[in-house]
């Protein structure tokens, strides 16, 4: 058994759930790394360490900030494509107005890294790291609301190739 399924499964005192997300896009400037902002679930600002293959600082210690993060997980269903609410409450002013600029001009989408670390083994994600994009964010004054999917799998084309006269030639 993980220790995120005793976690799930027991409860115990000594060991608290983190919620983490990584909002990854070019635009994001305001802290170092540029391209990122970690967020976690709390009052308390948490460091822990990435997994080896994160896209920014693999396997490095790093601070996710504070604030009122809330994820509604997708139902189940039949339905391909998976979709995950995501709510900020009392984010700073600099998140926001981060978001509002990549809202602005939406040519790039937003990706979301979703990680569970627990209290008592803050050495990596306790979880795969869910990889989502994030669509129809929304930004007010008191809460950032966003929608992230997953990879649509069941109505994605196969083969990915698709294989056309200008891009192979000897089909003719």
């Amino acid at each position: 058994m993980s220790l995120l399924d005793e976690v799930y499964a027991s409860n115990p005192s000594d060991k608290i759930l983190y919620t983490t997300l990584e909002l990854l896009h070019s635009a994001f400037d305001y802290q170092s790394p540029a391209g990122v902002i970690r967020l976690c679930s709390g009052f308390d600002d948490l460091t822990a360490t990435l997994e080896a293959g994160a896209p920014f600082d693999p396997s490095a210690a790093v601070v996710f900030t504070a604030s009122g993060l809330a994820i509604r997980a997708p139902n189940k269903g039949i339905k391909g494509r998976q979709e995950m609410t995501i709510t900020l409450d009392a984010v700073s002013g600099e998140v926001i107005e981060q978001l509002e600029q990549v809202i602005a001009a939406p040519r790039e989408p937003i990706k979301a890294i979703l990680r569970y670390f627990v209290s008592s083994d803050l050495s990596e994600p306790q979880n795969i790291p869910y990889q989502m994009t994030v669509i129809n964010p929304s930004v007010s004054p008191e809460q950032v609301t966003a929608r992230a999917v997953f990879t649509d799998v069941l109505n994605k084309s196969y083969p990915a190739i698709n294989y056309t006269l200008q891009s192979h030639p000897g089909l003719a």
